[in-house]
């Protein structure tokens, strides 16, 4: 019995020692500095350093240190991950991501040709990632191989005109320009390659024609990169302070306010922002505390900065605690922060306030700022018809507003009604003879 004792105690001392040195020798996460970052992010990430045993585990943090933009502390993670998986195609993709991070682009490029190798989901998407770090290396030729093995994707094709133009294969440049630009007639990037083969063969016609072009397109070029946006901001939404604030909107949509309240509250706590505010005054004002959401709303305003978004929900908040002279003044401040298409809600509940007043004058030019918005809008999207309906609108409303003058000539420009553009021009400039963009713009006109 005593020899049997003394051998198990002797089974139990090699083990535990066993155990101690493999831990005291395991190798542990490495933990950024946290000075910056929430206390709940911190929290969270000083747990999981030090509880990463998997290769999952590796992995996710450094996905979550790489979305919260921990470059080194990400690499490292993923680069053990990758040691300890070396067959894992996303793993080897995530982890050339990082070293693209942190400029070491050759290593880069070796990653995502593992991770093509081990047959990626996204196997061109690697290409084209090689393909742009061969010409961060200057490496034109090795870039220009790797785009023509994905020679159907747009933004590899874009990649491939713009290296015809710097060879001096213009013409070759300037018709997958032109190609790419009706392909996709939101996106800028094409339009711009043909304003500078333009410009370069000294063709100021086709330069400024193809500059008017460029302002109303307002959208890149998708490439492979939106979808690793997308895939970062996921991943950023599931840490933290952030994390809390997703599944705050998520039960406030399913109408658990109570669960969304206290979730806004604990990531406020762990650091203001903003948009975390104005969700919590939302949902204060949705559980009955209109006084308390108009509390918050101002401190946001005080806090943040004032924002066209911020003081329209203020102003609801105070219209709402039937306070309408301070809406007004709220709505006002907002109004002056609008241009372009936005805030035309603002507007009209600006020009509302004024019809329980009575007051015309108000009325009138609130409308009219609303319906140029949305003319505005229309324009942008190319519906020169429905466009044309509000802006004629708006000139009606306020006859002395040069801008609704100005938007209504573009809109005749655009649809090929040369006489009605020039009309409106004309009205335009007596308003605002120095209104340059009026000047350029009927430059433009054919005889």
């Amino acid at each position: 019995m005593t020899r049997a004792l003394l051998l198990l105690i002797g089974v139990e001392c090699l083990v535990g020692g066993w155990w101690i040195q493999r831990h005291r020798h395991a190798v542990r996460p490495p933990l950024p500095n946290l000075t910056e970052v929430d206390r709940v992010t911190a929290a969270e990430f000083r747990e999981r350093s030090g509880g990463a045993r998997s290769t999952d585990d590796w992995f996710k943090l450094g996905e979550d240190y790489l979305a919260t933009g921990f470059f080194p502390e990400a690499e490292a993670c993923l680069r053990h991950a990758a040691g300890l998986d070396p067959t894992a195609a996303d793993i080897a993709y995530k982890h050339g991501f990082a070293l693209e991070r942190i400029g070491r682009i050759s290593e880069a490029n070796a990653a995502y040709h593992l991770a093509a190798d081990r047959k990626h989901p996204r196997a061109k998407d690697c290409l084209y990632a090689i393909g742009r770090n061969h010409l961060r290396l200057e490496d034109l030729p090795a870039a220009e191989a790797a785009f023509a093995r994905i020679e159907a994707m747009p933004g590899a094709r874009l990649e491939r005109a713009i290296l015809d133009a710097r060879a001096g294969r213009t013409a070759e440049a300037e018709a997958a320009a032109k190609l790419l630009a009706a392909e996709f007639p939101t996106a800028y990037p094409p339009v711009a390659l043909r304003i500078r083969l333009a410009v370069a063969r000294g063709d100021g016609a086709a330069a400024a024609t193809l500059s008017d072009a460029f302002v109303r397109r307002a959208r890149p070029l998708p490439t492979p990169f939106d979808t690793d946006v997308d895939w970062i901001l996921r991943r950023a939404s599931a840490v933290g302070r952030d994390r809390l604030f997703r599944d705050a909107g998520r039960d406030a949509q399913a109408g658990r306010t109570a669960e969304a309240e206290a979730k806004l509250r604990e990531a406020l706590e762990a650091r203001w922002s903003s948009e975390i505010a104005d969700r919590l005054a939302e949902v204060a004002f949705v559980r009955g505390r209109r006084d308390e959401s108009r509390r918050i709303l101002a401190e946001a305003v005080e806090r943040g900065g004032p924002s066209v978004a911020a003081l329209w929900r203020l102003g609801q908040a105070e219209d709402a605690s039937r306070d309408p002279t301070e809406a007004i003044r709220t709505w006002e401040r907002a109004a002056a922060l609008v241009s372009g298409p936005e805030g035309q809600e603002l507007l009209l509940d600006l020009a509302q306030a004024y019809q329980v007043r009575g007051d015309q004058s108000q009325i009138n030019h609130y409308r009219a700022r609303a319906t140029l918005a949305a003319g505005i809008e229309n324009l942008d999207r190319g519906a020169y018809d429905v466009a044309r309906q509000s802006l004629e609108e708006s000139t009606r409303l306020d006859p002395r507003s040069p801008n609704a003058w100005f938007e209504l000539a573009e809109c005749h420009r655009l649809a090929g009604r040369a006489a009605d553009a020039r009309a409106a021009y004309a009205r335009c400039l007596e308003l605002d003879a120095n209104h340059g963009r009026a000047i350029r713009a009927r430059a433009l006109l054919s005889d």
